[in-house]
């Protein structure tokens, strides 16, 4: 028997060792496997970190355009608000010219009428008169009188 303890020992030494071997040769393949695994996901996880700096470039490139887009937008209105301020200004003016040219003629209106009116009761003064001196000392002196005032 103890041939046989020792054979089984023997063998038993075998089957350890060959199990070991076994475990050493599918450590080394699972080795292999995270690292292939690894670097898949080092490679997966690139290829997204690429594609999100592209979108986000894209993003950037989009908000650019639309910046400037609302940039040339906002300067055509500033401009065209400009041009109606100063158009606005323009016709401020024009009222006001007009205002005043318009009191100026109601003014010198106002003034030719008192000048009309008192012309004409100048006028009907000295119609009178004339008659008055006319009849008092005849119509020669009369013309006389006139004729100084003429000169």
């Amino acid at each position: 028997m103890p041939k046989a303890t020792a054979r089984g020992v023997r063998t038993f030494d075998v089957d350890i060792a060959q199990e070991f071997r076994e475990l050493h040769k599918q450590t080394e393949e699972f080795r292999e496997d995270i690292n292939k695994q690894n670097i898949e996901l080092h490679e997966g996880l690139n290829r997204l970190q690429e594609s999100f700096k592209t979108e986000i470039q894209t993003l950037k490139d989009q908000i650019s355009v639309q910046t400037n887009a609302f940039e040339r937008e906002l300067g055509k209105l500033n401009d065209n608000m400009s041009k109606v301020l100063n158009q606005i200004a323009d016709h401020e003016a024009r009222l006001t010219t007009l205002e005043q040219k318009s009191k100026e003629q109601e003014i010198e209106n106002g003034v030719w009428q008192k000048v009309k009116k008192a012309s004409f009761s100048a006028l009907v003064w000295f119609f009178w008169a004339g008659l008055i001196v006319s009849a008092a000392y005849g119509v020669k002196p009369a013309l006389k009188v006139f004729n100084l005032f003429a000169n």
